[in-house]
């Protein structure tokens, strides 16, 4: 998280972590999850959950990472700092995420298919 931080005050920042968190949330949008921007955190982050289990999900932050010998790339990461994809491969951040929830997803269908 302080590599989040530090990251954080770069001058910039703030505006383009919501643009490439904006972009993500309208990717999810087309899919059974839900996705609640939270910008005003001291990092900004895209909360993701499921409707049906709403207290249980992941956030997403997004911040560059240094590719070696070139410039910084933006990428999707979970608080934990794993990487979830670039932020230009957008299927792969949602297939990530899906991956990341499978647990939780499976409980949001089966409370589903019980009611």
């Amino acid at each position: 998280m302080i590599a989040y931080l530090i990251a954080a005050s770069t001058p910039g920042y703030r505006a383009l972590a919501a643009e490439h968190l904006d972009g993500l949330g309208w990717a999810i949008a087309d899919t059974e999850l839900v996705a609640v921007t939270r910008y005003a955190e001291a990092v900004p982050l895209l909360r993701v959950f499921h409707p049906k289990v709403p207290v249980v999900g992941e956030s997403i932050i997004a911040a560059p990472a240094q590719e070696a010998q070139s410039e910084a790339v933006w990428w999707y990461w979970l608080p934990d700092g794993s990487p979830l994809a670039p932020c230009t491969d957008l299927p792969r951040t949602v297939e990530r995420i899906f991956e990341a929830l499978d647990p939780i997803i499976r409980i949001a269908h089966r409370v589903c298919s019980a009611s």
